[in-house]
């Protein structure tokens, strides 16, 4: 436990200052856009208000990337509407998104390897040592359901901390929530 503590702790530290530059020029290069980035720590996570906080629309779906970093008890979390996942793979492909097929969830997923690896690139030079993860799952749904999975993983611990990431574009329809979750 005093080494997720840690990795957590590593974390807020990285990602409330030069980490969280560091990403989104990171992914700004890859994806050819500018991104504003923003950072929140949640010291207190609370389960049942998390979804309210977020400011989802429960009517619209979701694209949802899941990925834990091995050996912490920690896990990244993306969630961006599908306008936001239409301009990443059009910038990416240089096709839209009209439907998710086998292609374009190929190009989502390699996204969202790009962005935990850079992730876990930036905190492996906060902990000094290899920060490894579980290749990303995606999948599209209501927001509700997308956090399902990744809330019954976490509600059993009483110490879990979560810090938001969100990024945005002020020249075009981008909003992605970036969230990495851990024991504390």
């Amino acid at each position: 436990m005093l080494q997720d503590s840690f990795f957590m702790n590593t974390a807020i530290i990285d990602l409330s200052g030069d980490g969280l530059r560091r990403l989104e020029s990171a992914l700004e290069e890859f994806c050819s856009v500018r991104l504003n980035g923003e950072c929140k720590v949640i010291r207190k996570f609370e389960v049942k208000s998390f979804l309210k906080s977020l400011n989802l629309n429960e009517d619209y779906y979701y694209v949802g990337i899941l990925s834990k970093f091995k050996d912490f008890n920690a896990y990244i979390m993306m969630i961006m509407d599908t306008a936001s996942a239409d301009e990443f793979i059009s910038r990416m492909t240089g096709k839209h998104l009209y439907l998710l097929d086998e292609f374009n969830e190929s190009a989502l997923q390699e996204l969202a390897n790009v962005t935990v690896g850079i992730l876990s690139s930036q905190l492996s030079k906060g902990l000094g040592r290899r920060v490894d993860y579980s290749i990303p799952t995606t999948a599209v749904d209501f927001p509700s359901a997308l956090l399902d999975l990744l809330l019954a993983e976490i509600s059993e611990s009483e110490s879990t901390k979560c810090i938001e990431i969100s990024f945005t574009s002020n020249s075009l329809p981008i909003f992605t929530k970036m969230l990495v979750f851990g024991d504390s």
